[in-house]
Order: structure tokens, then C-alpha cells, then sequence
């Protein structure tokens, strides 16, 4: 299991170093729309538990969707409940956070790893990476591993989100 913990934990301080690199380029204007696209739809193909990678405005409003093909978001749409509040909070102690989870269009979980990004003290937006606890799970963790151990994983209210078995403890 500890095992299992590591891998999963290093998949996901992936996702943030990555958020981080974008953040980077986009503080320094060295980011452009073209490049956004090239760089953070390998990524998503690369990752298969990441549905997205979306830049949004302070104010929660979408305005760049990678992969271009996307439909787990759209340009124009504005964030609103768990989302909203992550990204604010994100933009108040300026750095990384992960929503709470909510459901996706397919009703499964998902989250966001936000990234707030800063060009000299004013915020200018945050990279959202969507990412799916039930991909992860499966695409991280090898079907060996999954078939010979029950896995549940619970949030802070200690509410099962996803598990690999119907046997109950």
C-alpha cells in the first residue's frame, strides 16, 4: 500500500510541476496561445487521468482549453460552486490548491490541482489541471495490484469517492 501512496502522490507533484512550468512562461509573457496548445495537449495525452488543462481569468471565466477537443470544458464558461471557491482560494494564499472533488458531465469524480499565477504582485489567472481520481487510480496503479488489493479512497469527510471493490469492510 505505501507503495501504491508513493506512486500516486509522485503522479500527482507531476501535474503541479507541470501547472508550474506553464505558469512560468505565463508570468514572463512567454506563453502563447499556439505554444499553450502544444505543450499542454502532449501532456494530456501523456496523462490520462488529466480530462483537461484550462487557463481562466481571476474571475473564474475560461479562456484557453487544451486539448483543443476537449469537451470537459469549454472557452467562455464561467467556473461557479467548489471550483470558484478553489480558484479564490488558490489567488488568496497564492499557491497550489486542490478542489474539492465534484462530479463531472459523467457524474464521476474529478477534481482541479489550480495553480494561481502572479506577474509581480497583481494575479492574472491560474492553470487548471481536471483531473479524474477513478483514471488515476487505474492508470497508475497496475491491474495486478488492483486485483489482488481492495482500495477505497474517501475524502475529508470520510465519504468513499472511488473504490476497486464491492466487498464493503
Amino acid at each position: 500500500m505505501h507503495w501504491a501512496e508513493r506512486t500516486i502522490e509522485n503522479r500527482l507533484h507531476a501535474h503541479q510541476d507541470f501547472l508550474g512550468e506553464l505558469g512560468l512562461e505565463q508570468e514572463f509573457k512567454q506563453l502563447t496561445y499556439e505554444s499553450f496548445q502544444v505543450k499542454a495537449a502532449r501532456y494530456v495525452r501523456d496523462a490520462p487521468e488529466i480530462q483537461a488543462i484550462i487557463w481562466v481569468d481571476i474571475d473564474g471565466k475560461v479562456e484557453w482549453v487544451a486539448p483543443n477537443e476537449s469537451t470537459a470544458t469549454f472557452v467562455g464558461e464561467q467556473l461557479s460552486g467548489v471550483r470558484l471557491a478553489a480558484l479564490q482560494e488558490a489567488l488568496r494564499v497564492r499557491r497550489t490548491v486542490v478542489s474539492p472533488d465534484y462530479r463531472n458531465e459523467t457524474q464521476r469524480p474529478i477534481h482541479d490541482i489550480i495553480l494561481p499565477v502572479q506577474r509581480g504582485s497583481a494575479d492574472i489567472g491560474a492553470f487548471i489541471a481536471l483531473q479524474s481520481l477513478e483514471t488515476l487510480l487505474r492508470a497508475t496503479l497496475p491491474t495486478v495490484f488492483t486485483t489482488r488489493y481492495s482500495l477505497t479512497v474517501v475524502d475529508a469527510e470520510n465519504r468513499e469517492l472511488f473504490t476497486n471493490s464491492s466487498v464493503k469492510p
